[in-house]
């Protein structure tokens, strides 16, 4: 027992008490898509706390590694790391495509219904190749 939690207790909990990361964790959104002023072509070297993995230097030429790039830098960067680093048109671009957490997705959507509005069609349309 510490500060006053028994540690079986809290293993026990039931699971509808059950806290998850994914539901608390904070994401920072810019105060406009015209502020994303990062480069549109090249590499981006994305610092270690927003990516921390082997390879932090992503092709933008690269569809792959602009989504890889990009969905790192939504997820766990800062309002100053996605000004420096994400361009907005991109962002446009593929924001519909992007598999990104959905409170992060409806926490940018509600902030810039115009990426809501480019997601709709993508989302129709995977939902028809699915039941069709």
């Amino acid at each position: 027992m510490q500060d006053g939690i028994s540690i079986s207790a809290c293993a026990s909990a039931p699971p509808d008490r059950r806290v998850f990361y994914r539901d608390i964790k904070p994401y920072d959104v810019p105060d406009s898509l015209d502020a994303l002023v990062g480069p549109a072509e090249g590499t981006l070297a994305l610092p270690h706390h927003v990516y921390w993995g082997p390879e932090h230097v992503f092709d933008l030429s690269n569809e792959w590694d602009r989504v890889d790039a990009y969905k790192a830098v939504l997820c766990e960067g800062r309002t100053e790391d996605m000004t420096r680093l994400l361009n907005g048109r991109i962002l446009r671009e593929l924001w519909p495509e992007m598999s990104i957490p959905t409170r992060l997705r409806v926490l940018w959507e509600s902030r810039f219904p115009t990426l809501a509005r480019s997601a709709a069609p993508a989302c129709a349309e995977r939902l028809v190749a699915d039941t069709g």
